[in-house]
């Protein structure tokens, strides 16, 4: 799942996900597959990582989670609790 996360292959991820693959396993540096799309803003990603279960407030050997790994890059912050919101109200 990393690796397919690493390189943006969304269809690779949803086949992983759809399989059973864990979301929250972390590599070398503490880095989850959620932690490593919001970091390379793969929002797609991030979606499906999100509705397999992927948790948030999961830290990295820095003490930074997903969204505070967006946010240090730029990338919009909101855009992932937009997307986290839109995925706990399709579950519901």
């Amino acid at each position: 799942l990393m690796l397919a996360v690493i390189h943006g292959h969304l269809p690779c991820v949803q086949t992983l996900l759809d399989h059973g693959a864990l979301t929250d396993l972390q590599d070398y540096d503490d880095f989850t597959a959620l932690m490593r799309a919001a970091e390379d803003n793969y929002i797609d990603i991030v979606v499906e990582l999100l509705a397999g279960g992927a948790n948030t407030n999961i830290q990295n050997s820095s003490g930074k989670s997903a969204i505070n790994l967006a946010k240090e890059r730029n990338y919009q912050e909101k855009a992932l609790k937009k997307y986290r919101t839109s995925i706990r109200v399709s579950i519901l």
